[in-house]
């Protein structure tokens, strides 16, 4: 995984491995450091991340998603396509880790 890490050429290239390796340090109880590399992947990727979220901004951002899944009917969720865009889907990915990690 190292190897693939350090000699990719860009993000994309080193994601599967990355993702790997999370999961790993994730299974061996090593949350800090696969926390870390979520982060430093997904920022990799342009998610900006905050250091700490306040109730007021989680809940507009709750509030937020909730409204826009409210408008959509279950034929608008079904007629969705999956994306193929790969950096998406591995950022999905990643937050879903961080998300089981904390």
């Amino acid at each position: 995984l190292k190897e693939i890490i350090e000699n990719g050429r860009c993000i994309e290239d080193t994601l599967d491995a990355h993702y790997l390796r999370v999961t790993i340090l994730f299974a061996c109880e090593e949350r800090e450091e696969a926390y870390i590399t979520c982060r430093e992947v997904l920022s990799q990727l342009k998610e900006r991340i905050p250091n700490s979220l306040g109730i007021k901004e989680l809940t507009a951002v709750i509030q937020e998603t909730g409204g826009m899944l409210a408008r959509m009917s279950v034929d608008d969720l079904s007629e969705m396509k999956e994306t193929e865009n790969t950096s998406l889907q591995f950022t999905l990915k990643f937050y879903t880790l961080s998300c089981f990690i904390s």
